[in-house]
């Protein structure tokens, strides 16, 4: 499958760490209100607690770091082993402590940031297979993985400004469910909180061709 029409590949990995710092920094903020048990508490995910979600976070830089690894030197590898081993890393890593989980997060984060950052310029029209969807170009990866930051950012349920930029709609005469957990569907129709702030951030044609087409190729959650 073909790359968003027109991605511009420096102007997504600008817009990717801006989203990856305001995670960072609503990650370490769960932290010092939380403490110790910060990431028990429950995100806004069915059944997945702050510290699932980090988790993912975490696997899923992995998952597409290996996946630009392999591209660099011309191998197409997928971000995970089995969809089943997705899940048990998941499931197993939720349940280390919070100063553990969020230490994996830091070092997964910056290794594929990175990465990133220091990809030949023609790996990026490169193929890769993600592992669903069928083989697509490697510059979709930063489509993909800006759309699961700012999905799972919201997932948290700890940043407060996705509440302001609700409001601030809501008071137009929009109807954003805050409190609803965040679906793929909602965020690519822009009904989601989080899809509202990532349009005051990085513009709403940008995100919404993101998620639109990590949807079709079936990157997100």
């Amino acid at each position: 499958m073909p790359s968003p029409p027109g991605l511009d590949v420096q102007s997504h990995i600008a817009s990717l760490r801006d989203a990856t710092t305001r995670l960072e920094a609503a990650i370490a903020g769960c932290i010092e209100s939380g403490g110790s048990e910060a990431f028990a508490a429950p995100s806004r995910l069915p059944k997945w607690t702050v510290g699932h979600v980090v988790t993912h976070l975490a696997r899923n830089s992995d998952g597409l770091r290996r996946v630009l690894v392999g591209a660099k030197v011309g191998e197409q590898l997928q971000p995970y082993a089995s969809p089943q081993a997705r899940v048990d890393d998941i499931e197993t890593g939720a349940l280390r402590s919070t100063e553990t989980i969020a230490m994996d997060f830091r070092t997964a984060t910056e290794q594929l940031s990175e990465t990133i950052e220091t990809l030949p310029p023609a790996v990026w029209s490169g193929t890769v297979d993600l592992g669903r969807g069928g083989p697509t170009t490697a510059d979709v990866i930063l489509a993909a993985r800006l759309a699961e930051v700012e999905l799972h950012h919201h997932d948290l349920g700890v940043d407060l400004e996705l509440d302001r930029v609700a409001r601030k709609r809501h008071c137009a005469g929009e109807s954003v469910p805050v409190e609803a957990p965040v679906h793929a569907v909602e965020l690519a129709a822009g009904a989601d909180a989080n899809a509202l702030l990532a349009a005051e951030r990085v513009g709403q044609a940008a995100f919404n061709g993101c998620v639109e087409h990590a949807l079709s190729i079936g990157t997100l959650r």
